[in-house]
């Protein structure tokens, strides 16, 4: 079967190359007239729902693709000059061919990786208390602070007087460094005060992204924030649970 990558950087650079941010191995399925993919990290506190819309393509096409490396899947594509290009795709290889670039990328049997067994609607359909935008230039900022707090793991999402905050540093330890910074100064949805512990992982994670923006949706009831992507053909659902204060 052979597909026609429209908007060919973003599907590199964002869908491949977010996915292969978090994990190594990953099942990609087309369906619909997309490429969906469900993915975590080791320890499900982070989980990634990402699809990719191919709208020319006929809608009947349906194939699962078992990807053994995406980092290595990333870095083959990223060679290509074009932002548009043609790729081969069976269920037991990918492939691209042109008069300076040819390569072949085998790839896993069904069963023997899997997809994280959880179920994403159900997650998106809980009641959320709070929803907001953020920038990635300020998620960009509290990340590069991390660097002077290499030893912390957390990041604070603090809500307060209305607004958001970020906040790296371990309130679970004593005398630890922090840093904050403001995240965002209007919030739609119920009045609420607390601070949510998550992965710092998240804020690398979100950095890679190639968009001005990131709409964000808070369930105090469940300690899960969720932070939606939409860029041209792309949809990222980034799925986070609270650690532990």
């Amino acid at each position: 079967m052979n597909l026609q990558i429209v908007n060919g950087s973003v599907f590199v650079n964002d869908f491949i190359g977010g996915l292969a941010k978090i994990t190594d191995t990953g099942i990609i399925k087309l369906q619909d007239k997309k490429f969906s993919c469900l993915t975590a990290t080791g320890d499900n506190t982070i989980i990634i729902s990402s699809s990719f819309t191919l709208p020319d393509i006929d809608s009947d096409a349906n194939i699962t693709l078992n990807i053994p490396d995406l980092k290595k899947l990333h870095k083959l594509l990223s060679l290509l000059d074009s932002s548009n290009f043609t790729l081969k795709v069976d269920p037991n290889s990918i492939s691209y061919t042109s008069d300076d670039i040819k390569f072949k990328m085998h790839l896993y049997d069904d069963g023997i990786i899997s997809s994280p067994s959880v179920n994403v609607d159900k997650i998106n359909s809980i009641p959320f208390s709070n929803s907001f935008t953020v920038s990635i230039d300020n998620i960009k900022s509290l990340a590069k602070s991390s660097f002077l707090l290499p030893d912390i793991q957390k990041t604070y999402f603090t809500f307060k007087d209305g607004k958001v905050y970020g906040e790296i540093t371990d309130k679970a330890q004593h005398n630890t460094d922090s840093f904050t910074r403001l995240l965002c100064d209007k919030i739609e949805g119920e009045e609420i005060n607390k601070s949510l512990p998550v992965n710092i992982e998240v804020l690398r994670l979100l950095t890679s992204i190639q968009n001005d923006n990131i709409t964000v949706k808070f369930s105090s009831q469940y300690g899960i924030l969720t932070f939606d992507v939409h860029s041209d053909n792309l949809f990222m659902n980034y799925i986070v649970s609270g650690l532990i204060n």
